[in-house]
C-alpha cells in the first residue's frame, strides 16, 4: 500500500520543475534509472549526486524527497 501511495508522487517536468537546488528523486526514461539529484538553477539542467548533468528533455519524472524516518522511540 504504501510503495503505491509513493508510485503516484511522481510530477511529470511537463507539470512543474523543482526548485532550484532542492535535492529529488528524477527518472530518466531512456535508461531506466532513478536518479538522487537537484535541479541547477544557471544550466536548467538535472544533476545527479555524481555530478553528472542531464537536460531538462532528458528527465520525465521527478519527485520531492520522503521526510527521514523519525527515531525509534525506547
Amino acid at each position: 500500500k504504501r510503495i503505491a501511495q509513493l508510485e503516484t508522487q511522481w510530477i511529470s517536468v511537463e507539470d512543474r520543475l523543482p526548485g532550484f537546488h532542492e535535492y529529488v528523486l528524477s527518472y530518466h526514461p531512456v535508461m531506466n534509472v532513478t536518479l538522487l539529484g537537484s535541479f541547477i538553477q544557471g544550466s536548467h539542467r538535472f544533476r545527479d549526486v555524481m555530478s553528472n548533468s542531464f537536460y531538462k528533455s532528458d528527465i520525465s519524472h521527478w519527485m520531492p524527497l520522503p521526510s527521514p524516518p523519525k527515531e525509534a522511540q525506547r
